[in-house]
Formats: structure tokens, sequence, C-alpha cells
């Protein structure tokens, strides 16, 4: 059967094609509206790492306390951590008179700082293993306060988008500036909270390489 449009011919099968070339734009059309909505909050992790050198438990841990990331919070170094970078940029409407806000675009760096054996040769592999059981509880560890800065990255990205309007758009910015400081010294307070909590995960930790 031939169908015509116009004064073009077209083959029935050649129109079940361009239903199917056409449903297949309008989902691939669906999935980029989708990626769009989605991109206001973007959120980011990367992991570094820092060289220890040991040949046992011990050493191992000595290492890691001279050269582990220095932590502001506790002011000293540490052998491992979590760190995160919050920034927003709020989107406005203006009218004559007023200002709307229109959502926030939010950005989360969370970037773990690990340490890495600089060379296994010579170490004894009962020393190695230990080393795989330091290694696992620091970063289990390390992804719980990852886990909660992506936790304020929702929230943050959740309260901005709020509508809110006021006469000036710098109003809407102060309240922004405040709210997200509120939040993040909640999250601070929250990821101390568990460094108390996980104090049973050091105790162990500290079983493994005084050998006890």
């Amino acid at each position: 059967m031939t169908r015509i449009f116009g004064t073009h011919l077209f083959d029935s099968r050649d129109f079940r094609l361009m239903r199917i070339v056409f449903l297949a734009f309008l989902v691939v059309s669906a999935s980029a509206i989708s990626a769009l909505a989605a991109q206001p909050l973007k959120i980011t992790e990367k992991t570094k790492t820092y060289s220890i050198k040991g040949q046992t438990a011990a050493q191992f841990a000595a290492s890691m306390t001279s050269r582990g990331p220095y932590s502001r919070q506790l002011r000293r170094r540490v052998w491992a951590s979590a760190t995160r970078s919050l920034s927003f940029r709020m989107n406005y409407r203006r009218t004559s008179g007023s200002c709307t806000n229109r959502g926030a675009r939010v950005d989360m760096d969370i970037v773990y700082r690990m340490p890495r054996l600089a060379s296994k040769s010579g170490v004894p592999r009962s020393q190695l293993r230990k080393w795989q059981r330091m290694y696992a509880i620091l970063l289990t560890h390390e992804r719980v306060h990852g886990r909660y800065y992506k936790q304020l990255a929702r929230q943050v990205h959740k309260a901005l988008a709020r509508k809110r309007t006021a006469k000036n758009c710098s109003d809407i910015d102060r309240w922004a500036k405040a709210l997200v400081k509120k939040m993040s010294a909640a999250n601070v307070r929250k990821n101390l909270r568990f460094e108390t909590r996980d104090r049973p995960n050091f105790r162990k930790m500290r079983r493994i390489y005084q050998g006890t």
C-alpha cells in the first residue's frame, strides 16, 4: 500500500520507520530535559593519596601520624580525611519592584585523603593483612563523612528551591547565605557526633597495630 503526503510518496514500511524514529526522538528529548532538570545539583567525589612506609603495623601507624593530612577542626594531623567544598548560585526572576528566586545551582566537591603503602616489598604477609584491616576501617569511617556531606548538598538544594519573593535580589542572597551557613553548621555537629560514636573502631585500630 502507498500513502501520499503532499508531493512525496511513502511506502507503509517507511511510515512505520518514521514513527519509530519520531518516538525515539521523543525519548531522547525527554532524557535531555530530565538531565537539564537534574543539572542544578552536582556532587563530585575524588580520592587523593599520600605515601607511607613501614614493615609492620606499628610502623604504618607511626608513618601515618607524621605524614597524614592536617585537620583544621582537630588541629592536628590525622590518618585519613574527608573534606568538602560547598558552593551555590541563585537563579532569579526579576520583575518591576520585586525579585523571586527560581532555585539554585549547588555544587559539592568531596575529597578523600587516604594513605597508600609505598612498597609492599619485604612486608610480611601477616603485616599486610593488618594493613588491609587498618585501611578498611579508615575508608569506612571517611565514607560516612562523605555520605553526610552528600546529604547536606541535597538538603541545601531542596531548601534553596523554595519560592521566595523580596523587593531586591540582594535580600534573597542574604537569606540564602544565612540558611546555608546554618545548615552547614548543623552538618559539622553531625560529623563530630559521628566521631564520638565511632570510637570503638578507633580502639579496634589500636589493637591491630599494637598487637593486643
